[in-house]
Order: C-alpha cells, then sequence, then structure tokens
C-alpha cells in the first residue's frame, strides 16, 4: 500500500462510525509484543530492523497491508495520532511500519516503535470482555497462535517491552466516555477515589483537560494484573461512571435551577457555532459536545449532528485535507468554522 492509498482508508470514514451508545461511544484495546530473538528497536541497526520488518510482514494475513512510517508524510502521521490516540514515538527510520486491516478502519498495527509489535483496535460495544475475547483471538489471527512462543516473556515479569511499566500483559484498555453533566456537577473525582489506585481517569485535550466533555478510563498497571482482571476493572468504573451521568440526566428535570443552567450554555453553544467565521479546535468540540448532549434533551432540534465524526475531522490534521497546499493557522480557523455553520443551518431552538 502507498501513501495516498492509506490516506483513503483513514479518510473515508472516522474511526467511531460503528458508535451506536451516546455516553460509552468507544473502547480501545492496545497491546505491546516484542520478539525474544530481537533486541528492542531502539537498540538495532537498521539493517536488523529491516530484518525484523520482514519477519513480521510474513506473520500478517493478506488481508493486512503496511506501509513504511518513513512513507507517511508528517500530516498523515498526526491524523494516525489522533485517530487512535497514540503515545508512541514515531521516530523515523527504515524497518518500521503501519499495518492496516482492508475490512476494519478501527483497526493498526506499528511495527519497530518503541516495541517490536503494538496491536489498537477499538469496540464499540459495552462489554468490555465480549470485547476482550475478540481482541485476543485477533492477535492469534495476526500472528498465529503457535508463534506465541516467539515473544519474549518472563516468567516474573511477564510480556517484556521497552518500557518496564508496560511489561506483564502489556494491556491497556481504554474507555471513552461522554459525560457533560457528570462534569457540569463536578461529579467525577468524588464518585472516583476508590479506584484512584488503579485507574488513571483524564481527559483528551492538554495536561488532561476533559475536551468534548469526555473522560477517558485506562488502566493504571499492566503489570500484577491479569488480562482479565485489567478489563473487570476498566469495564467496572466505566460502568459506573455512565449509569452516574444517566441518572444526573434523569434528575436535571427536578432540578430548575441546574437545569435552566446547562441548557443555557447549549443555547449559547449552538449560536457560537452558527455564526462563529474563525473557530479553534478546542472551542468547537466544547460547543459541539453541548449542542449533542441538547439534542438527547430535545432542548435542540433538526438533524442530529454526526458528533463522534466531526470529533475526529475538525481537528487539524483532518483539516488540511481539504487545502491543495499548507494552509495558514488562520485558513484552518476559517475552514473549522465554515464546515460547522454547515451543520448548524438546520439546527434550531424550541423555547
Amino acid at each position: 500500500m502507498n501513501q495516498n492509498q492509506l490516506l483513503k482508508f483513514f479518510y473515508d470514514s472516522s474511526p467511531w462510525d460503528q458508535s451506536v451508545h451516546t455516553i460509552w461511544p468507544a473502547s480501545l484495546f492496545s497491546l505491546r509484543r516484542n520478539l525474544y530473538s530481537y533486541l528492542f528497536p531502539n537498540k538495532m541497526t537498521t539493517k536488523q530492523a529491516c530484518d525484523l520488518l520482514n519477519v513480521i510482514c510474513q506473520m500478517f494475513p493478506s488481508s493486512f497491508s503496511s506501509v513504511p512510517i518513513d512513507q507517511v508524510s508528517v500530516q498523515n502521521r498526526a491524523a494516525i495520532f489522533e485517530r487512535f490516540f497514540l503515545y508512541e514515538k514515531f521516530e523515523l527510520g527504515k524497518g518500521k511500519a503501519v499495518f492496516i486491516n482492508h475490512c476494519d478502519h478501527a483497526f493498526l498495527a506499528l511495527a519497530n516503535v518503541e516495541d517490536h509489535l503494538h496491536f489498537h483496535q477499538f469496540y464499540f460495544n459495552k462489554s468490555l470482555m465480549e470485547s476482550w475475547k475478540h481482541f485476543s483471538r485477533l492477535e492469534d489471527s495476526l500472528i498465529g497462535h503457535n508463534n506465541h512462543c516467539l515473544f519474549a516473556f518472563s516468567s516474573k515479569f511477564g510480556y517484556l517491552t521497552a518500557n518496564p511499566r508496560a511489561c506483564g500483559t502489556g494491556l491497556v484498555v481504554r474507555a471513552f466516555l461522554h459525560l457533560p453533566v457528570v462534569l457540569f456537577f463536578e461529579k467525577l473525582w468524588e464518585n472516583t477515589k476508590d479506584f484512584a489506585d488503579w485507574i488513571c481517569i483524564k481527559g483528551l485535550g492538554e495536561d488532561g483537560e476533559f475536551l468534548a466533555d469526555f473522560v477517558l478510563i485506562e488502566n493504571k498497571y499492566t503489570l500484577g494484573l491479569s488480562e482479565e482482571a485489567i478489563v473487570n476493572l476498566v469495564e467496572k468504573v466505566a460502568s459506573f461512571l455512565v449509569t452516574l451521568e444517566a441518572s444526573l440526566r434523569s434528575n436535571l428535570i427536578n432540578s430548575s435551577i441546574e437545569h435552566a443552567l446547562i441548557k443555557d450554555k447549549a443555547m449559547r453553544a449552538l449560536g457560537l457555532l452558527k455564526y462563529a467565521s474563525l473557530l479553534k479546535t478546542k472551542e468547537a468540540l466544547s460547543s459541539l459536545s453541548l449542542i449533542f448532549f441538547g439534542q438527547q434533551m430535545n432542548w435542540i432540534h433538526g438533524e442530529r449532528i454526526a458528533f463522534f465524526h466531526l470529533f475526529f475531522f475538525l481537528r487539524q490534521s483532518h483539516l488540511v485535507r481539504y487545502f491543495k497546499t499548507m494552509p495558514s493557522k488562520q485558513d484552518i480557523l476559517h475552514e473549522r468554522a465554515k464546515i460547522v455553520r454547515e451543520q448548524m443551518k438546520d439546527i434550531h431552538i424550541i423555547f
């Protein structure tokens, strides 16, 4: 696959197009693995990395394609980071590659970044255990069940990774929750303090800011817990917060002051998006979050906004594709506002 094909594959759809749940739209499973007979990527020579990549390519079925990372443009690499919320270092060099599944826009694999193999897969049902079973089968189908013995494994430390904090299972489970009311009432921390030792809770913006009212739940540790324990822990916390959000929404009707305040925020957000000529990412997504919530509460009427789609496609690296040449910062702000105004034109308020 060349870069143009990769570009088309990624931009044909949003990774969350399959979302069906408005409060818990997606979960992301990430797995790290290393082959025992090779050095970690940052210790390999270019030739060793290329040799290993050839081995890895032979593991994947024919339904998967790869693109060398050094052939992926800076903008497309940024788009990959945005779509899969990656933390990996994307250093250029021979012997590194991106793998995709032609049948699944929600899957990504990386070869020879921080570890030999990183797998990332989005799921859209609320049963994390069911998703884990599928992900485990997917891992077997990709590298072959018999090839598990090729992985670097210690009876004491589990699967070995370049980052010691990721040893053990090498598994990170992330639940993406849309919790506008929990955040509005500042109920998040007081209701999750009992899980603070095991679960990391943060937002999707810079410095953990709750961009667009999303709350990310993920396991802190991969060592000392089984895969099933990690999955159950994340599912327990996520399910609790989903129930809390739903309860707070239903109680809004009985609290006229809070009802009026949050409804006013949603109305103001609609006014901003209908008439803004320049929009930054944060204000666009935060306002869209309130309008999406307002539509669920029947405060705002008209065609349902594709919030989860816009959440990705209004971010910078996705917007750049609308321009033939590299746009200025103001061009991007203007294009974002233009797209949003088009989305808002048939949306209205009933007081």
